[in-house]
């Protein structure tokens, strides 16, 4: 069984109110910091958020995904199935483990999700994924 899905940048950007809110408590962070005179952590405080948003935003315009009986197929990379230990489908996030090189995340539309899963169950084993905290945020954030 082949899948194909299409997601646009557009369609899962991270929310205005995210990005304010994470604007405002690094803010309020790095002038607590500064008063106390930790001025590492005040910077630390205004860089990071920047470069958390700028990666955020060089993800590719388009995600193409395509699953064949050869492996599954997202831009212009091939994941062969002898790569791979297994799948998880997280929210609107496909994950594939891949034996070397840790996890890889991949945005998909949400009503894709039980199609993609009958098509991959076909090739590789679909496993729970217990995500770390920094998993979680960069899921959160758009970063993977």
């Amino acid at each position: 069984m082949e899948f194909e899905w299409e997601i646009s940048k557009s369609e899962r950007h991270t929310p205005l109110k995210t990005l304010i809110g994470i604007g405002v408590v690094s803010l309020l962070s790095a002038v607590y910091f500064f008063i106390t005179q930790n001025y590492f952590a005040s910077v630390l405080f205004i860089v990071a958020p920047i470069v958390i948003v700028f990666i955020s935003l060089q993800a590719p315009d388009k995600f193409l995904g395509k699953v064949t009986q050869k492996g599954v197929r997202v831009n212009n990379k091939n994941y062969d199935y002898d790569s791979l230990e297994y799948f998880s489908i997280i929210q609107d996030n496909l994950i594939l483990k891949v034996k070397e090189g840790g996890m890889k995340y991949f945005p998909i539309h949400q009503e894709d999700a039980d199609k993609l899963r009958g098509a991959l169950a076909n090739y590789i084993p679909e496993k729970e994924h217990n995500e770390t905290l920094v998993e979680v945020i960069n899921r959160f954030l758009g970063v993977h």
